[in-house]
Formats: structure tokens, C-alpha cells, sequence
């Protein structure tokens, strides 16, 4: 099912990548030819990119399923289901680049070796509802 290979440099405004880097396969116990066949048999079709690491030195080989407006995305729910159960954070990157302009640059082993954010601290009276004063409401959202 593989189209066709060439390097993946940016994502279009309002379209939606999914992609797994077969580099980092191995962090879910599988290698990166078993990832390919696994997907290959469950009638998933891809691209096989690439993308140039200048801090590793290293090719980072991608499986790109879709890059593609919202409403063009042809995967189905269990399609994804099985992409996630197979591939997980650890390996699969869903992005959108959103409406205003081009996603250039964009690097998805970057973005997957990136560690998220913390959460932001829940208010006190989130924590400690006893904290509120009398007739105090709690805001909404």
C-alpha cells in the first residue's frame, strides 16, 4: 500500500496529518518492519516520507496515513482505533495546522519527543470546595 516516498517539509493551512515515525516503534515493543506489515494487513494505506534530523544526524522515516483537510479524512474510527493501539504516543503524531497559515518546518519526531506541558494547577476552590465563602458560586466555563 505504499504510494509513493519522497520528504515530508510542511503541512498545509486547515489540513490534518497523521503519522507514525517507524524510529520510534521500538518503544512499543515492535520493529519497524512488523509495523508496516501489521498496518500493510489491516488495509491502512500510507506513505512511506522522510525528514532530515540535522541535531541526530539521522533520517527519520515516517508512515504518513493522511494529510488532509478534515472532511477529507478517509479512515474510519476503527481504523484509528487500531493506529493508536498499535502505535500510541509513543510513536504517532496527530497534528492540525489550523486556518491561518502554512505548518512549515514541521518536524514529527520533534513534536513526539517533545514533552507536553503540565497541566495548569487547579484553582483552590477546585481543590478545597470547603474554601468557598457563603453564596460564593463557582465560575463556569
Amino acid at each position: 500500500m505504499i504510494k509513493q516516498q519522497h520528504k515530508l517539509r510542511s503541512l498545509p493551512k486547515d489540513h490534518w496529518i497523521l503519522a507514525a515515525c517507524l524510529n520510534l516503534v521500538q518503544r512499543r515493543g515492535i520493529t519497524p518492519d512488523e509495523a508496516i506489515d501489521r498496518v500493510t494487513e489491516a488495509g491502512i494505506p500510507f506513505n512511506l516520507m522522510y525528514q532530515w534530523s540535522n541535531k541526530r544526524q539521522e533520517l527519520d522515516i515516517l508512515a504518513v496515513f493522511y494529510i488532509a483537510r478534515l472532511e477529507d479524512i478517509s479512515l474510519t474510527d476503527e481504523q484509528h482505533q487500531f493506529l493508536w493501539n498499535l502505535f500510541g504516543n509513543e510513536s504517532l503524531l496527530g497534528l492540525g495546522a489550523g486556518s491561518i497559515r502554512d505548518c512549515e518546518d514541521i518536524m514529527v519526531r520533534a513534536y513526539l519527543e517533545t514533552p507536553p506541558p503540565p497541566p495548569p494547577e487547579k484553582p483552590s476552590w477546585y481543590v478545597h470546595p470547603e474554601k468557598l465563602q457563603p453564596g460564593e458560586t463557582v465560575p463556569i466555563c
